[in-house]
């Protein structure tokens, strides 16, 4: 009789693993969020590729206009604008900041043109 009440006893105290079980709802909770993390990794690795790609794609752009450029300036035909100090003198910084803008943007549209100018 007193071994049983011992044993009865020591299950309260210490309960070993086999007698611990976690309630159905915890498991798969856990078995949902290791899902979701999968996902999220897997989501992450989708970005990270797609990232690396369009990484890849711009700087191909980048060498073909790179060589294109340096094309025009080998053979290209020229352009000139002419911006006298005696010219810009005359116009206000309104007008100069304008006209710096224009001419930053043409240069830009030139260099992504089938055929730049050398500017």
């Amino acid at each position: 009789m007193r071994s049983v009440a011992l044993r009865r006893l020591r299950a309260r105290v210490r309960p070993t693993a086999r007698h611990v079980h976690l309630p159905a709802s915890s498991s798969r909770a856990r078995c949902a969020e290791a899902e979701e993390a999968r996902a999220r990794c897997g989501e992450a690795a989708e970005e990270d590729r797609l990232r690396n790609e369009r990484a890849r794609a711009a700087a191909a752009l980048r060498e073909e206009q790179r060589s294109r450029v340096l094309a025009a300036l080998a053979s290209g035909p020229r352009l000139v604008v002419d911006l006298a100090p005696a010219y810009t003198a005359l116009m206000s910084a309104r007008h100069r900041r304008s006209l710096s803008q224009q001419l930053g943007r043409c240069w830009a549209l030139n260099r992504r043109g089938a055929g730049p100018l050398v500017l």
